[in-house]
């Protein structure tokens, strides 16, 4: 009786053993794949975003804000554990840009220094 116990605690920590390495690979695939649908938003983003840019608007600040993101995007999943990526500020990010038509170059230069926050890069005014 005691080796068959013994048989059915190995074959269980076994089990659990294949089921973790399983779950790490999914993580590791998951992340992945995150980071390259993130990317692939903001490339897709970028040149809409570029094109309806208010004509006082620098080009020069819209590419460094997207650079950023990129950067960030990039070093994902340490940017969010580290607590670079805010959510929160994203989240807030993309209300207002749902919010404002960005005829306004205010509204776009607000929206532009709410996306710096969420990634965490500071303009230098």
């Amino acid at each position: 009786m005691e080796s068959n116990i013994n048989w059915i605690w190995r074959h269980r920590a076994k089990l659990l053993m294949v089921a973790l390495v399983v779950l790490l690979i999914l993580f590791v695939i998951q992340w992945y794949a995150i980071r390259w649908f993130i990317s692939a938003a903001v490339d897709l983003f970028e040149p809409q975003f570029v094109s309806r840019m208010p004509p006082s608007i620098e080009k020069n600040e819209v590419a460094q804000t997207i650079k950023q993101v990129k950067i960030v995007v990039q070093k994902m999943p340490m940017s969010l554990v580290s607590g670079r990526i805010s959510w929160r500020k994203v989240k807030s990010a993309v209300d207002y840009a749902f919010l404002v038509d960005g005829s306004d170059p205010e509204e776009v230069k607000t929206l532009l220094t709410m996306i710096n926050a969420a990634v965490g890069f500071r303009t230098h005014e």
